[in-house]
């Protein structure tokens, strides 16, 4: 029989709790846990909406880079959004691995650095194996929330990693050479999600209550030197992310540019907009029409948008904004009025460079501006430029938004369902999932089940420019999808001038069952059983007088055909976690907040205990996010929908469990001494 020593408190259970692990086993839990949530999350379709503000543009951003053409050519889209996480998707391409297989990956790197930083301090594996669990599962992450081609999908373990960084470089940096290291690894972490999420600025508190802890500990111990060194190392390397987008944007777009909707005139214009009070406001809109018409007078420049601004209530930007909030039917509600602005700008010819786009915004501004100062206009400026006119009153309700967004905050009822994608003509659809490697998507309307993506590659030869057409049917003689993309053939021209453009693309939704038909131009044609070409390459048929040359041939599952083992194992698993995961959280988070409360009381020695440092920031962070996503609502924009909880969900997480392990330590419950020395 084992017999366990008690402490000299009487309890046994620290030792248990503090005991040793070999690297073995913890290698062994890290890995296998991370291996079925990798399983788990590329089993699972994501939902693809491929409209031009979000999954599509982040797709197309992507293929830019991947190719080696920065973000494209100009429009209101290109800067509209950091190239944060295209840069991730091209990074993925360029690895050939799918985007479901780069999501999952990055979670659990993320997750691994963060709770391995909080080890450090926690001291308790069974604490942080815990803590690693807890904040791996997520259930936001699996919801279909989350299952999207959308930055919100890595911003969450973006904050991870560079709160990590960050917590290593001002308390685990005792050498030149690690100060540098978790420097510039802290900068590029923040400098990379800077340019994935434009408000980001939300880390600050965080940021700040960590470098106050820092400096407590290094003004006790006479460090200043270092600590201060710390911070330019990260200053500086965070400043070269910034400066290194605008270069490049500066390159290719003749302007020192970054995030367009950050750009200084565009500010003005939107805070110029939003000041004007002659002619009535609306809460949740930012400019109403009878506003509009006193603008104009005043401002020829946003004058020429009136054709782009003033459609039926049941047409564009206003349509949308009033599906999701009928109160502003009839005007264009807030959170879709600076699409409108911007749509219109390229419209009249006026986003043709950034330089352009510019200027044009700073004349709305000044005009504006003009205006007001001449009494010609009533304004009343408001403190930021994207909020459209508020009163005292409409935070009247924020108690009710707070415990709304509390509710995706705790994500107690998860939504269980799988999302369907939409948008995007075939070309594009198929083209955009080929950029992503082909993860499982949720079915679109309209597609036909059962049926294999078939992308056929290869070249046409008969005399000169003949060309062909394909069609194809399945075994009931019905139609199938079909697109015959014709490309250029420079090869093919040194011998043949008129051989122009004799490459093809063929992109064939079928079974294989079905009947391919190739017919020349003079009626000869040729039929072949589509699943007779998988696998096959370099091979030529005669039709005709010409050749079909097929090149290459890639075949792509339906992802609705019959499910596969893994498929049906991975949803089970995933079910589990969205059901059961509140039984587990809810518990840790009521003894977490209650171990920071009671932490409280040894604030003398808390000032300086890492994990309190660190429980404070995370729960100062939820805090601030909580709140921002609270006032958004409140005055532009009523869309709780949990896309943006994700970093207050893993941190309310971290909060929780750091702060129970930092009451354990201040209570005298820790770990042994000699292990705290050696820390």
């Amino acid at each position: 029989m084992t017999v366990v020593a008690l402490d000299a408190r009487g309890a046994a259970w620290p030792r248990l709790m503090y005991s040793s692990v070999s690297r073995a086993t913890i290698y062994a839990y890290v890995l296998s846990l991370s291996a079925v949530y990798v399983f788990v999350y590329v089993h699972t379709p994501l939902a693809i909406f491929f409209g031009p503000h979000d999954d599509g543009l982040y797709v197309k951003l992507g293929s830019y880079l991947a190719e080696g053409q920065w973000l494209g050519p100009f429009d209101q889209y290109t800067l509209m959004k950091g190239p944060g996480y295209p840069l991730f998707l091209a990074l993925a391409n360029w690895l050939s691995i799918s985007v479901s297989l780069a999501h999952a990956v990055l979670h659990c790197v993320a997750t691994g650095i963060f709770v391995a930083v909080c080890q450090r301090f926690i001291k308790s594996y069974l604490i942080s194996a815990f803590h690693f669990a807890l904040l791996l599962w997520h259930p936001l992450l699996l919801s279909v929330i989350l299952l999207r081609i959308i930055r919100d999908a890595i911003y969450t373990d973006q904050v991870l990693v560079f709160l990590g960084f960050l917590i290593l470089l001002l308390f685990c940096a005792p050498d030149i050479k690690r100060r540098v290291m978790f420097g510039i690894a802290s900068g590029l972490a923040l400098g990379w999600l800077w340019l994935t999420r434009e408000e980001s600025v939300w880390l600050l508190p965080g940021i700040t209550v960590l470098s106050a802890g820092a400096f407590i500990r290094d003004v006790r111990v006479g460090r200043l030197r270092a600590f201060a060194a710390s911070l330019v190392i990260f200053v500086a390397t965070f400043g070269a992310t910034q400066i290194t987008f605008r270069t490049a944007n500066r390159i290719a777009y003749g302007k020192f540019i970054g995030v367009d909707f950050k750009e200084a005139n565009f500010q003005r214009a939107l805070s110029a907009i939003h000041s004007v009070v002659s002619g009535g406001t609306q809460h949740y809109v930012s400019v109403t029409r009878s506003a509009r018409e006193q603008i104009y007078r005043v401002s020829p420049t946003f004058a020429t948008l009136s054709r782009y601004l003033d459609v039926p209530p049941d047409q564009g930007w206003a349509s949308a904004g009033c599906a999701v909030i009928p109160s502003t039917c009839g005007e264009i509600a807030s959170g879709w009025f600076m699409w409108a602005l911007r749509d219109g700008a390229q419209a009249s010819g006026n986003y043709a460079s950034p330089a352009r786009a510019s200027v044009f915004f700073g004349l709305i501004a000044d005009e504006i501006t003009a205006g007001c100062a001449r009494g010609e206009l009533r304004c009343e400026p408001q403190l930021v430029a994207e909020m459209p006119h508020v009163t005292w009153s409409d935070f009247a309700n924020l108690p009710s938004l707070y415990a709304e967004s509390l509710n995706y905050l705790l994500l107690l009822n998860p939504p269980p369902q799988l999302g369907n994608s939409s948008g995007g003509h075939d070309i594009f659809f198929q083209s955009a999932m080929k950029f992503l490697n082909h993860p499982p998507y949720g079915k679109r309307e309209g597609e036909t089940q059962h049926s294999d993506h078939y992308e056929i590659n290869g070249w046409y030869l008969a005399s000169g420019s003949d060309w062909f057409t394909a069609s194809v049917k399945d075994s009931a003689g019905l139609s199938g999808e079909v697109k015959l993309e014709r490309r250029a053939s420079p090869e093919l021209a040194k011998n043949s001038p008129d051989a122009t453009q004799q490459r093809f693309t063929l992109n064939i939704h079928c079974s294989d069952d079905c009947i391919l038909r190739v017919e020349a131009a003079n009626g000869a044609a040729v039929e072949k059983r589509l699943g007779d070409f998988r696998g096959r390459s370099m091979s030529a048929t005669p039709v005709g007088k010409g050749t079909f040359y097929l090149e290459s041939v890639e075949v792509q599952p339906d992802p609705y055909g019959s499910p596969h083992l893994a498929d049906k194992v991975a949803l089970s698993i995933r079910e589990f976690v969205l059901k059961n995961y509140k039984f587990v959280f809810v518990p840790v988070l009521a003894l977490g907040l209650v171990a920071f409360l009671t932490s409280l009381f040894f604030w003398r020695r808390a000032v300086t205990n890492g994990c309190t440092i660190i429980a404070l920031t995370c729960w100062t962070l939820v805090f601030i996010r909580l709140s921002m996503l609270v006032v958004i609502p409140a005055t532009s924009m009523f869309s709780f929908h949990g896309t943006y909880h994700g970093p207050a969900c893993s941190l309310l997480v971290s909060a929780s469990v750091v702060s129970i392990a930092a009451f354990l330590q201040l209570a005298g419950y820790g770990a042994p001494r000699e292990a705290a020395r050696r820390a």
